[in-house]
């Protein structure tokens, strides 16, 4: 009979739910600063503007849950800055059009 440590401990860093979870919050942090933002919860113009104004300062190397959220996700920081200014660019000149914004970001998260 396996135990439930034995299970955990089996698997790869990468696959452990709390890495999947962190990359999550990197992927929804992405989409937010791009604004891949909705209206679902009755949230104003303003209040979706102040989301997205807070999900770019994010992305610093001075704040400390970016930096945590990183490490826990298994990801350079500096790298993930990098991936963020490089997509924002891509949709800004309209590069991105043609592809889901979602695909897009939650494939540069995967590889990391």
């Amino acid at each position: 009979m396996q135990s439930i440590n034995q299970g955990i401990l089996g698997n790869k860093r990468e696959d452990m739910p709390h890495t999947r979870l962190a990359k999550e919050v990197l992927i929804r942090a992405l989409m937010d600063s791009m604004g891949s933002l909705s209206s679902t919860s009755g949230d104003t113009k303003s209040q979706l503007g102040i989301l997205r104004s807070q999900a770019k300062d994010f992305f610093s190397m001075t704040k400390p849950r970016f930096r945590l959220i990183c490490d826990i996700a298994m990801a350079e920081p500096s790298y993930v800055i990098k991936i963020h200014q490089s997509l924002t660019e891509h949709k800004k000149r309209g590069d991105l059009k043609k592809f889901s914004l979602k695909v897009v970001v939650a494939k540069c998260i995967d590889h990391l």
